[in-house]
Formats: C-alpha cells, sequence, structure tokens
C-alpha cells in the first residue's frame, strides 16, 4: 500500500481534496512509520504463551490474587463482546489457574495442544522456566 501513497505523493494528489491539507508530513515521515509499525507487528505475540511478570501491577483474571514481579504468568485469548462484535484480548492468569480459566465460556484458548503452543509462543522465557510453568499447569490440567 506504501507504493499507492509514494504515487499519490508524486502526483500531488492532495491539491484535488475539497480543503487542500496545511500540513502534510514528508513522505519519508510516512515510510519511517510504516518501517516502526511493521517492526512492532513482528514484535508482537501470538497467544497463548508465558512470560514472566515484568511488575506486579498485574492480577490473575481467574482468582484475582496478584501475579508478583518476576514470577511466571500464562497469557491466554479471552472473548470481549461488543454489541454484536467479538474481540480477543490478553488476560494473565497463574499456571496454576490455567486449567479452571479454560473452562471459562468466554476463554477462546484451546486446551488442545495448549503445552506445544505454550512452547513455541514463550520465546524470551528461558527453558527451565517454561519447564516448571508447563509442569504447574500440566498439574493443574489433572486436578
Amino acid at each position: 500500500q506504501f507504493e499507492r501513497v509514494a504515487e499519490a505523493y508524486a502526483q500531488e494528489a492532495w491539491k484535488n481534496a475539497k480543503e487542500v491539507p496545511k500540513q502534510l508530513p514528508s513522505l519519508d515521515e510516512l515510510k519511517h512509520h510504516v518501517e516502526e509499525a511493521e517492526a512492532k507487528k513482528k514484535e508482537s505475540r501470538t497467544l497463548p504463551y508465558a512470560e514472566l511478570a515484568p511488575s506486579a501491577r498485574s492480577k490473575c483474571k481467574h482468582c484475582e490474587e496478584p501475579i508478583a514481579e518476576g514470577s511466571l504468568r500464562v497469557v491466554l485469548a479471552r472473548g470481549i463482546t461488543f454489541g454484536r462484535q467479538t474481540r480477543t484480548t490478553a488476560i494473565f492468569v497463574h499456571p496454576h489457574c490455567v486449567a479452571a480459566e479454560l473452562q471459562a465460556q468466554d476463554c477462546e484458548t484451546e486446551s488442545e495442544g495448549l503445552h506445544e503452543s505454550l512452547r513455541a509462543n514463550s520465546r524470551d522465557l528461558p527453558e527451565a522456566s517454561l519447564a516448571a510453568m508447563l509442569g504447574e499447569v500440566g498439574r493443574s490440567r489433572e486436578a
């Protein structure tokens, strides 16, 4: 799509608008914004994943207890409905709360293949932490 924007800039297409904009960003500025957005998109994670909590501000959406800074947390998908539209949002849960949260009606994370997804999507988590978290999730699912 950026090629179309560059073409519009080359043709000075804004001069044909009903109201000519007072100020336009340069094509270089726009290209920079596109590159930033693409880099951010590459950094985004696929749900579900596990991570170390960067602060103590989050709460487990299942038990409502705080998640301590530096402790393991699992990020699952929850469906939020607005009128006739449903959006998926990330929620944080303790590893031992995963099994119960998977049973929630609005949970959009599938239990089938959960361990494989967590392993594949938790790229920043050290292997020892990942193994401990998967063990805790597994024990909670068996209970």
